[in-house]
């Protein structure tokens, strides 16, 4: 079954996602299954609500958001059903969404009003979206299942029956006895497989947990990522729970192995002294406001190298790439400080590299990184990194508004390609990430961040590599 979201208004409006895992997140924070503008949706809350699908149900559920989540123009007050046709709104006056589930339980017949418990009505923005067909994924922590967890093992026995002769009679049912054996047997086997793959995926959710616990308290980002991926371990124990043919267990059994390989590259980096590396260089990383020539702004990160106040960023978070225009004003805010600094452009790399250098236009000493790696410790595929910026900008980057204090986010990754013009990462990043500095476990950097792919939506990340980085830091 799956679950299709048309959006209607909002800075998505005509576009439509689908989904077919058992749960997924809406909201803001890059980290949700359907992520909205992070400066125009204002209206939705970083980690907003969650669709949950449980058997023919599916429940919409409120996340603790500032604005509420509304079904047909109702507050919710608890979780609740939704059907096609619904309209699911992200705060009273954000975004709104047309729901169509494919292969869900039939619209009661109570009103949709009935099934929130109370609030107030939504205006009406426009005709619903038609229904659309569906694709994508996610899981239910602790959502209760019903009737009970069930082992549902589909097995067919197919007998051709034909008209026999009495001689065939006792062969046919020799052969039918074969075929109940055979039947039984297979269940037998399913079973057992998905005691396995229900142990197996239990040990990695211990593990995943003992990680998150060992991470509070540390560096922000670790344990948010870690959060992440025991969430979608709890999606894999609703669906070996659930059962199914032999398909659907071969099928679990491939998602279980391609999650444990993701999740062992995750606890593999949680094995870097994040915090130490956050310790030592996090007061260097700054997010920076860069106002154009023509007024338009955008926050970015960049991270000084030096006592005096040089800075390296990205060429596009400074220099227009349509116009070839530049930065006309740049104001700087280093991590966990309060006081914004007027910063200047001393160049930018007009070549293949995504690099620019800034100025502080006051008298240092400046906090700076511990150093730059030598080339020849250039990252490697499978090496543990750290990536420390602000993604989502000033919306997640500044504690208590523009004039609040710095909030530097780490996150832990790995190198999965290494090129001459690009190292790719298996990290986080989002709008605001844009050069950011990334580290090893020395708590060197190794690279900066300046974008990805944007099918990946975040969760692969580009950066300079550091011959290219040094190279620049020569001119």
């Amino acid at each position: 079954m799956s679950v299709a979201l048309a959006v209607r208004s909002g800075a998505l409006a005509g576009r439509t996602f689908s989904f077919d895992r058992a749960m997924f997140s809406v909201g803001r924070h890059p980290d949700c299954d359907l992520v909205f503008d992070a400066h125009k949706d204002i209206d939705v809350s970083g980690r907003h609500a969650e669709f949950v699908t449980i058997g023919p149900r599916t429940v919409v559920r409120d996340l603790g958001s500032t604005n509420g989540t509304w079904l047909n123009g109702v507050r919710l007050g608890g979780d609740a059903e939704v059907y096609s046709g619904d309209t699911v709104g992200f705060g009273e006056r954000g975004p709104q969404v047309v729901v169509t589930v494919e292969g869900g339980a039939p619209r009661p017949a109570a009103s949709p009003a009935a099934r929130v418990s109370s609030g107030a009505r939504v205006p009406d923005t426009g005709p619903a979206a038609p229904p659309v067909a569906p694709v994508a994924s996610a899981t239910p922590p602790g959502m209760p299942i019903g009737r009970g967890t069930q082992m549902k093992i589909n097995a067919a026995v197919e007998q051709t029956t034909r008209k026999m002769q009495v001689m065939l009679l006792m062969v046919a049912v020799v052969l039918g006895a074969a075929g109940i054996g055979a039947y039984l047997y297979g269940k037998r086997q399913g079973d057992e497989k998905i005691k396995q793959l229900m142990a197996s995926n239990d040990s990695v959710l211990r593990s995943y947990t003992a990680a998150l616990e060992a991470a509070k308290g540390k560096a922000g980002g670790l344990d948010t990522v870690l959060t992440r991926y025991q969430a979608e371990m709890r999606r894999m124990q609703a669906q070996i729970a659930a059962g199914g043919s032999r398909e659907d267990v071969e099928r679990l059994q491939r998602e279980l192995d391609e999650a444990r390989r993701g999740g062992a590259r995750v606890l593999s980096a949680a094995q870097m002294d994040l915090e130490a590396i956050y310790a030592r260089n996090g007061k260097a990383v700054a997010l920076i406001i860069v106002e154009m020539p023509n007024g338009e702004k955008s926050a970015a990160t960049a991270f000084s190298i030096d006592a005096k106040g040089v800075l390296v960023t990205n060429r596009h978070a400074v220099k227009d790439p349509g116009t070839g225009a530049v930065a006309k004003r740049i104001a700087v805010l280093f991590n966990d400080t309060q006081g914004w600094q007027p910063a200047h452009v001393v160049r930018v790399n007009d070549g293949d590299d995504d690099l620019a250098v800034l100025q502080l236009d006051r008298a240092g000493p400046f906090p700076a990184v511990v150093g730059v790696a030598p080339v020849a410790d250039a990252p490697r595929s499978g090496q543990s990194v750290a990536i420390i910026g602000y993604p989502l900008g000033v919306d997640l980057g500044v504690e208590g508004g523009l004039r609040g204090t710095a909030r530097a986010s780490i996150n832990p990754g790995t190198v999965s390609k290494t090129i001459e013009r690009l190292t790719q990462i298996d990290a986080y990043a989002a709008q605001g990430s844009s050069g950011s500095p990334v580290f090893d476990n020395r708590g060197l950097v190794i690279g900066v961040v300046y974008g990805g792919p944007t099918e990946a939506q975040g969760r692969i990340v580009y950066a300079v590599p550091l011959a290219k980085l040094i190279g620049e830091l020569a001119r």
